[in-house]
This record gives C-alpha cells, sequence and structure tokens, in this order.
C-alpha cells in the first residue's frame, strides 16, 4: 500500500536501490542548445493503478517535483474489469488502452467522471487489430505516450513508430521515426518527445524527438546501468521518472537538462505494494521551460531551378522538376530512342515548393522523390510499385532552407541530406532496402554555406560536397561518421559543384569560377587545390558533368547567350578538352543550368533543361558514326498539362 510521507523516516539512496548511473554531456548545435531551463508542475500527478482484480484507482502524488513521498489519502475508483485492457495515460485526462481482441480505446476522465462518446460507452474505439500485441510480456513495456499526446511503439518490424490521433477528426498520423529499436525490451516517454529506452542488459539511454521538424535531436544518451531491477517504469512528464520492482517497491527520479544528470534526490523510496495489473501516470503533470526546438527558417525564392535526370538500377529514365508553379512535375521512360514520347505529369499533392528536386530508386524499383517547401518542410512521394502510380505526397519536415539530396547506396538503401540553416548536415536513411525513412539525424557540422548540396557514391563511402561560406568548395566523407572536411582550394566559386566518380573511386569536378568552368582531378591522396579552366564559354550557373559510355568526361554549361555548350576530353583519361560547342544549333535557349546524364544500356547520354516557356527539354547525343547532322537530337516530351 501506499504511505503518506509523514509515515516515512528515511529515504532510499542509490545504493539502496543498486543501480548504477552515467551521465554523458552530448554536444549540440547552437541553434538546439537550451538556455537553462526550469521545472514547473502541477499539485499533483495523477497515477492510475489497475490493481488484480481489474478495478483501477487514481492515486494522487503531491511532490511530483522533489519527490517527496507525499500522497493523497483515500484514492478513489474510477473504474472496473479492466483485466482485459492497459491503460496508457496521455494528456488531459486521456487514457490510451490497447484491449484483448487488438482494438484501441480512448478514455477521457474529466475530474468528475469518465467522457460518455456517442455511442452512450465511455470510451471510442479508434483503431482495430494488432494492439493486443502491448498486452503481452513481449510487448507489454514497448508502448507509451509523451506529453503533447503522441504515441510511440516498438512493433514487429524492430522499429520505432509514432502515431499522433485527431479527436475531432478522427484521423491519424502515423511515421517510423528509428530503426532497430527491437533491442529495447522498455521505453517511456518522460517530456516534449523524450523517450527513455531499456536494453536487455539493463542500460538506459535518453531520447529526444522533435515531431514537428522530425529531428532527432538527442539519441542513445547513457544515462544509466542496471534498470532491468524495474519491471514498471512510468512518468510525469519534464523527465520525471517513477519506478517500480517486482516487489512492488516505488521509486522517484528526475533527470536534470541543466546539469546532463540525475537530481541529488534521485532514487528515493516513495510507496511500496504497488503489485498491479498495470500502473501509469499523466505524462503532462510536470512541463520544462526554456527548451529550445528547432525554428523554421526562411526559405529564399530559387529562381529557374534545373532539372533533376537520373538513371536507375532498372535502366530506367526519371526527369524532374519544380515548374513556375512550385509543383513538382514528373517523368521516367525506359529508353530515349524518341521513338513514344516522354509524358510528364504534376505529382498529386506536391505543391508550394522550390529548388531543386531530388529522386531515388529503392532496391525494388520505386522511386522516391523529394523537394523542399517554402514552410521549409522537405515534400517526398513514393511510388506504390515499379513504374507506378504515386501513394501519396506527404512531410519529411527537417526545418531546412534549401533543397535535399536523395542517394541510392553501395547496399541497396537510399538515404537523403539536407543542410540546415546553420550549415549542420541531416541525413534520413533506410536501416534495410525498402523500408521507410529512419527520422532526421545530425551528421555533424560543416564549413557549407546553406544551400543545395552534391552528393555521390563511391567505394569508400558517400562524398558530400559543398560551397563553403568562404567562397571555396569543401568536401568530407561519410560512412557512419563524417570524416573531416577538406577545402578544393581557390575561391571566388559560386553554384553547385559537379563531382563525377571516377574508375578508381576519386572524384574529378567541374564548378563555375566567375564564368570560368573550371575543374580538377582529386588523387589518392585528396585534391591538390589546383583548378584548370576550360576556356571558350562564359558560363552562367552551374556545370554538370558526367562519365560518357565512351568514357570520356563531358561537360555541359549555359552561357551567357542562354544557349547550352558542351565539351569533353579529346581521349578517355586526356587531360586535353575539346572546344566548347552549343548542342541545340542555336535553335533553343534556355532558362536553367543544364543537367547531363550517361544513359549506358543504350551507350549514349542526355542533356535536360527547360525554355523560357518552361517547357522541359531533353537532347540526345549521338556518336559521330551513328550522326547525319548534328551531335545531338531531340528526344520528344510531352509536357504536363496545367
Amino acid at each position: 500500500m501506499h504511505q503518506n510521507r509523514r509515515a516515512w523516516i528515511t529515504r532510499s539512496t542509490i545504493a539502496a536501490v543498486g543501480l548504477s548511473l552515467t551521465a554523458t554531456t552530448l554536444a549540440v548545435t547552437a541553434n538546439q542548445a537550451a538556455a537553462s531551463v526550469t521545472l514547473q508542475c502541477a499539485s499533483s500527478a495523477p497515477v492510475y493503478r489497475v490493481l488484480s482484480n481489474g478495478n483501477m484507482l487514481r492515486y494522487q502524488h503531491l511532490d511530483p517535483d522533489t519527490g517527496a513521498a507525499n500522497w493523497s489519502a483515500n484514492p478513489p475508483t474510477i473504474g472496473f474489469a479492466w483485466q482485459p485492457g492497459k491503460p496508457v495515460a496521455a494528456p488531459d485526462g486521456v487514457i490510451f488502452a490497447p484491449w484483448t481482441g487488438g482494438e484501441l480505446r480512448r478514455y477521457r476522465w474529466n475530474g468528475a467522471g469518465w467522457d460518455t462518446f456517442p455511442n452512450g460507452t465511455q470510451h471510442e474505439v479508434i483503431d482495430t487489430g494488432g494492439w493486443d500485441r502491448y498486452l503481452t510480456a513481449d510487448y507489454r513495456n514497448r508502448i507509451t505516450v509523451d506529453t503533447d499526446g503522441f504515441i510511440y511503439t516498438i512493433e514487429p518490424d524492430g522499429a520505432l513508430h509514432w502515431r499522433s490521433f485527431d479527436a475531432a477528426t478522427h484521423t491519424w498520423t502515423h511515421r517510423v521515426i528509428a530503426s532497430g529499436w527491437n533491442q529495447y525490451n522498455l521505453i517511456i516517454a518522460a517530456g516534449r518527445g523524450v523517450l527513455f529506452a531499456r536494453n536487455a542488459a539493463g542500460n538506459l539511454y535518453r531520447y529526444r524527438y522533435d515531431a514537428a521538424s522530425q529531428r532527432w535531436l538527442t539519441t542513445a544518451q547513457p544515462v544509466g546501468l542496471g534498470w532491468q531491477a524495474f519491471d514498471r517504469i512510468l512518468s510525469a512528464g519534464a523527465d520525471v521518472l517513477y519506478t517500480i520492482k517486482p516487489d512492488g517497491t516505488m521509486y522517484w527520479w528526475r533527470w536534470d537538462e541543466n546539469a546532463q544528470g540525475w537530481t541529488a534526490s534521485h532514487g528515493a523510496q516513495i510507496g511500496a505494494g504497488w503489485i498491479d495489473s498495470a500502473t501509469t501516470a499523466a505524462p503532462d503533470t510536470c512541463q520544462v521551460n526554456g527548451v529550445v526546438n528547432p525554428v523554421r527558417p526562411t526559405v529564399p525564392a530559387v529562381d529557374n531551378p534545373p532539372v533533376t535526370l537520373q538513371y536507375s538500377t532498372n535502366g530506367d529514365i526519371h526527369y524532374s522538376y519544380v515548374d513556375s508553379e512550385s509543383r513538382a512535375v514528373y517523368a521516367e521512360a525506359t529508353d530515349v530512342t524518341g521513338s513514344t514520347p516522354i509524358g510528364f505529369a504534376v505529382v498529386p499533392g506536391f505543391t508550394g515548393v522550390i529548388g531543386i528536386t531530388g529522386t531515388g530508386d529503392y532496391q525494388d524499383g520505386r522511386i522516391q522523390l523529394a523537394a523542399t517547401g517554402t514552410d521549409a518542410e522537405v515534400r517526398t512521394n513514393v511510388q506504390t510499385v515499379s513504374r507506378g502510380p504515386w501513394a501519396g505526397t506527404t512531410t519529411y519536415g527537417g526545418f531546412v532552407p534549401s533543397s535535399a539530396s536523395i542517394v541510392h547506396r553501395s547496399d541497396n538503401t537510399i538515404a537523403m541530406f539536407a543542410l540546415d540553416a546553420a550549415g549542420d548536415l541531416w541525413a534520413r536513411s533506410q536501416a534495410i532496402s525498402n523500408a521507410s525513412l529512419d527520422a532526421w539525424t545530425r551528421v555533424g557540422p560543416t564549413p557549407l554555406k546553406p544551400g543545395p548540396i552534391t552528393v555521390a557514391v563511391t567505394a569508400n563511402g558517400i562524398r558530400i560536397l559543398g560551397l563553403g561560406q568562404d567562397g571555396t568548395y569543401h568536401a568530407a566523407t561519410y560512412t557512419t561518421t563524417l570524416s573531416a572536411w577538406v577545402s578544393l582550394g581557390s575561391t571566388g566559386f559560386d553554384g553547385t559543384i559537379s563531382a563525377v566518380v571516377m574508375p578508381d573511386n576519386t572524384l574529378q569536378v567541374f564548378a563555375n569560377n566567375g564564368g570560368a568552368i573550371q575543374t580538377q582531378r582529386e588523387t589518392t591522396t585528396g585534391f591538390a587545390g589546383t583548378w584548370t579552366s576550360l576556356p571558350g564559354v562564359i558560363a552562367t550557373g552551374s556545370p554538370s558533368a558526367i562519365m560518357s559510355p565512351a568514357g570520356t568526361l563531358q561537360v555541359v554549361a549555359r552561357a551567357d547567350d542562354d544557349y547550352v555548350y558542351y565539351a569533353g576530353q579529346a581521349a578517355p583519361g586526356s587531360a586535353v578538352y575539346t572546344d566548347w560547342r552549343e548542342i541545340t544549333n542555336y535553335t533553343d535557349q534556355t532558362s536553367t543550368s543544364p543537367v547531363a546524364l550517361a544513359v549506358p544500356d543504350e551507350n549514349t547520354w542526355v542533356v535536360g533543361y527547360r525554355n523560357d516557356l518552361d517547357t522541359p527539354k531533353l537532347r540526345r547525343y549521338q556518336s559521330p558514326a551513328l550522326r547525319t547532322a548534328t551531335p545531338f537530337v531531340d528526344v520528344p516530351l510531352t509536357p504536363p498539362s496545367s
């Protein structure tokens, strides 16, 4: 039974509990660092207790902020016959309850009794199927609700799922936010997005997830050992925990975000006799003030962004761009012979976006499309099947001011990268092929200014390149961690750098320096910092380079006369480049920087751009042996209908 604080003579110390605590101070970026946070709690914390006979009692812990063993007398019985369910307390008196048969119920205690719902019962069924797993021993401690009412579950796929239920519209929002969470046998939410997770060894870790930006702000921070001593952990919010041993002894804890450690009174014993069928606490009792969450940045306008071309592993060509009405437009083709016009369509729901689109191909052939919205959230859509319709446009959050890049990695998973307003690099990635992408995780700081980045996959890792605040390009390699950044030398550059992966897994890069297209070859020891100009045009915008099927580097650029020009190596491996030549015979001007793409199964390469009427264009290269006139021929395209 619970006892009043006056009945306690001594408090148990952490040694009596038999735990070892560790605290790790995490490095955080400037825009995430918090000022001194303060704790604010209601006068009491409601704790709901289901006895073995199915009765539910509502207790009040009168000192949730200090952990004093002070309880209200005579807790009332507020429910009966709870044996088939498991209550999980949510804010504002709401209780979610997985129930025998698989349904999820929603109750609400209004202070005087249970709300009555339109069907005349004291609960409403808000989902059906699968929720009874949280009544089993394996999953009983793998469901929790945070201060904002968001539901977190570990599911049979081993991933951590996040759900938001809108009680007004009875609609759900569902995300998979992290993989590999089957390592944890208990999770408990303890604040806005704060999660404590315990593994089988009893190690306790602290996480923080920001639902608005879909970022992990803290991941796997070790905060304790020996937590297998408890069979139940509940929270009043604001990092206040109640832990219960199998013998029914209850302890109080609070993690201090200022000190990055447990408070001096942690591990205080505040009760006994809590041998219950289920125990849960109201997660909105306590809150912390002063925590700084990610801020939505201003997204600058992007005039005439270039198109995106991708050659996928199944041999398809994918063409996408953001049109003048801020819509994402997409087309795909199985060949570029021109025998059948390639038709474009606006992607449903993909509106209000800017900049450059990103595409990535799943192992099963589906395409994921992404673009950043004017609200700094990355929009995305994935095909339901390869070459099939789109599943539905959703938001990936991010709070990033520019475009996200997607790459297909060597293990047949995809990853997405973007810079935030401070220039920090963030990533979302698949843990396994064809799975959902985990939430944004901070990769690390960069010397880059916010803007598009170039991402290239090599055998040595993912190469990240971008323009620095100093007008110099910088590069780093990402494997499981991010390498040191290296300068590519010189200054005065602008726009996006183009990188070609060479046969030895080094890079050849091309960039615009004051209108001059310059190139530099990386060696096995890195970039020497020496750039070579390819004279002959005054370029505007960014160049695009590829390794052609013939084994020569080819680069395209928009000149100051708004025509598209190309130049290439005189022979494979040559340091000599041909003169610049125009690709349309001066019949078609461009409003965007052109983009080149190798099409190896057709032994050719193509150039995509949009003209001054916002019409997509695609030109295919013809080798001298096959051409009848100009080196490039027009590939028929059908623009999207308005």
